[in-house]
């Protein structure tokens, strides 16, 4: 018998089969096998003494007790048959069970206990699962939980101290020998990096930031010094047909070791199904009770139509990325998805986000649709920070402040690891005039995606209003310098020197801008702007009548770019006659118009205080 001091076994292994004697599961391949109640009881008796007799009367006094000798043996003889059978094994020839005869049964197949699988391997183990990639995240999050492979503490004693462990998820190789399928991978990575999002405990790199070591070949404690993260994750995905196998390796950043390998092969449709019931097998394994929430996204888990999938990681492909007719490609895919499978919440998710985050791209009438797709995901998955983030941007168009404070605040509660929910949080804040708690959002978002032109763009807005003006200008100046294309961040550095009427300056900044994106609109119209201000008033009226003929035949949705124009040329009742179109349709930059230095001449006429007043716009909060 052990002594008092050691720890009971109750995970044990043998051949490709797995069992757990505390939750009565068996896996074989990981794949759960259909068998409950007395079977396996019977099995749990057999495995912890292996190769040792355990006799019938052990069993009947310990699984039925107070039964007759007849009904004790219809029971165990019937059980036996079920066991066996659900093992592939046979009373004639056993391969895992022997049959003493008027004794009992003996296993006679080698079992290892759960210390003999966690210890040292020459070799990183790897099973063949039926299981998706999304369940990686929480095999990672399941380990972490039971110190498997001594993963907490390690991970831990990497902290030192602080609130969160820092985790950068490679992108994942396509060893498909197929370069079309770059985009699974991708997507595959993504989701992964979303699954870990969710653990408020991990800090996680956002894809975009990780896109650029695609084919790196630095060494590993080399990426992981320059992300300034305690682990990495890298691994391949090689796809054929349906068929979809997932390798993955953990890495302590320092000092260097390999935490986990694991392999994992599934068909694309369990993707959802599969992740649900590893959760909860990694929960019950580590005595790890679930939040009500987590419950609830557990329960929803279901299968999902292959080519549904294959569209949504289309659409995400496109969904960060910027330039004319991109968020169209984006909504093309996203749309085909929920045709395939019009419950296949992330795909909902997605497209509301699409949706809400680029309206200068689409008519006014998408805000409806937007709120539509993103009350529908969340309904099924209630766990979706992009639904939630949807809704926040929703709610600030129709100028429901308290409203949008709640969803951003779910939505990060949801996924604390989504720079673009947090990004868009930011400039909420700054339009509401809560400064600190913009730049702390922004600072977080730029922790989580360092390259995003996006996140860093709207940090420094950000930073612009909190009244640090130089830190504001640095940060979009390192976007224009790595992604000239982004115009957004030229249109903000523009407006800053237009705060300060360097008028030249801002002309600059706009002039070489439009020499990478000629049409936007954005751009031309504060152009319109700054000319007009310098007395170019030619050059600048040239430039309003064309964003005028594009805004009147469809091209251009938001008129915002031609009030810029007609604020800066003096033509007071022309933009007011836009502006007051713009407050009643509840456009987007809305929000932001009442410290936007394009609309500066406005500030003192009547009518601009009435259109404020009619928002009502909070006022700006006290310092924390």
């Amino acid at each position: 018998m052990a002594d008092s001091n050691s720890r009971v076994v109750r995970l044990f292994s043998f051949e490709d089969v797995e069992f757990d004697a505390r939750a009565l599961e068996l896996r074989k391949r990981g794949v759960k096998i259909r068998l409950e109640g007395q079977p396996l009881r019977i099995l749990a008796l057999l495995v912890e003494r292996p190769g040792e007799l355990v006799s019938r009367e052990e069993l009947r006094k310990e699984l039925w007790p107070g039964q007759t000798i007849v009904d004790f043996e219809q029971s165990i003889n019937a059980a036996m048959k079920r066991l066996r059978e659900a093992l592939g094994d046979s009373a004639q020839t056993p391969r895992y069970i022997e049959t003493l005869p008027r004794r009992g049964y003996r296993f006679i197949q080698p079992v290892k206990s759960v210390e003999q699988l966690l210890a040292p391997q020459p070799k990183a183990r790897r099973y063949a699962w039926h299981a998706a990639f999304l369940t990686l995240a929480l095999v990672v999050v399941g380990l972490f939980a039971i110190d498997a492979f001594g993963l907490r503490e390690r991970l831990l004693n990497l902290s030192n101290g602080r609130a969160s462990i820092a985790l950068a998820v490679l992108p994942l190789k396509n060893l498909s020998g197929d370069p079309s399928q770059d985009y699974y991978a991708d997507g595959i990575s993504e989701a992964l990096i979303t699954e870990l999002g969710k653990i408020a405990r991990l800090q996680v790199l956002s894809f975009q930031s990780m896109s650029r070591y695609r084919q790196t070949q630095k060494p590993l404690p080399e990426i992981a010094r320059e992300l300034e993260v305690d682990a990495l994750l890298e691994g391949s995905v090689v796809r054929s047909g349906d068929r979809v196998r997932v390798t993955v390796k953990l890495f302590q950043a320092a000092p260097e070791r390999q935490l986990l390998s694991e392999s994992f092969e599934f068909e694309a449709r369990d993707v959802l199904a599969v992740q649900a019931e590893v959760a909860r097998d990694v929960a019950t394994r580590a005595r790890i009770r679930l939040t009500p929430q987590e419950q609830s996204r557990l329960a929803t888990a279901r299968r999902v139509d292959p080519e549904a999938y294959e569209a949504y990681l289309l659409g995400r492909a496109y969904f960060m990325r910027y330039g004319p007719g991109i968020p169209l490609k984006a909504k093309a895919h996203f749309e085909k998805s929920i045709a395939k499978d019009p419950t296949f919440a992330p795909a909902l998710a997605s497209l509301a986000e699409l949706y809400a985050g680029r309206l200068f791209a689409f008519p006014v009438t998408v805000r409806v649709e937007a709120r539509q797709l993103a009350e529908k995901a969340l309904a099924l998955d209630d766990s979706l920070a992009g639904a939630h983030g949807a809704l926040g941007r929703v709610a600030q168009q129709e100028w429901d402040w308290a409203g949008a404070d709640r969803a951003y605040r779910r939505a990060i509660d949801a996924n604390p690891n989504y720079p673009v929910v947090r990004a868009w949080y930011a400039a909420y804040l700054y339009g509401v005039e809560r400064f600190d708690e913009a730049v702390e959002q922004a600072e977080r978002a730029q922790r989580l995606d360092p390259t995003s032109s996006f996140v860093n763009t709207l940090a420094g807005s950000a930073y612009l209003y909190a009244g640090h003006v130089d830190k504001a200008r640095a940060t979009w100046q390192r976007v224009i310098d790595l992604d000239p294309m982004y115009a957004l961040a030229s249109f903000s550095m523009s407006g800053s020197y237009l705060t300060d009427r360097n008028y030249d300056e801002a002309i600059a900044v706009l002039e070489k801008a439009l020499t990478y994106t000629p049409k936007e609109p954005f751009l031309l119209g504060t152009l319109a702007h700054a000319y007009a201000r310098v007395g170019r008033r030619e050059e600048a009226l040239r430039l309003t009548r064309d964003l005028v003929r594009r805004e009147a035949s469809g091209e251009i949705q938001d008129p915002i770019s031609i009030i810029f124009a007609y604020a800066g040329l003096q033509e007071y009742d022309k933009a007011f006659a836009l502006l007051e179109k713009q407050a009643a349709e509840r456009r987007g930059r809305m929000l932001w118009i009442r410290a936007d230095p394009r609309v500066e001449p406005l500030f003192g006429d009547p009518r601009f205080q009435e259109i404020i007043r009619r928002m009502n716009l909070p006022s700006k909060s006290p310092q924390r």
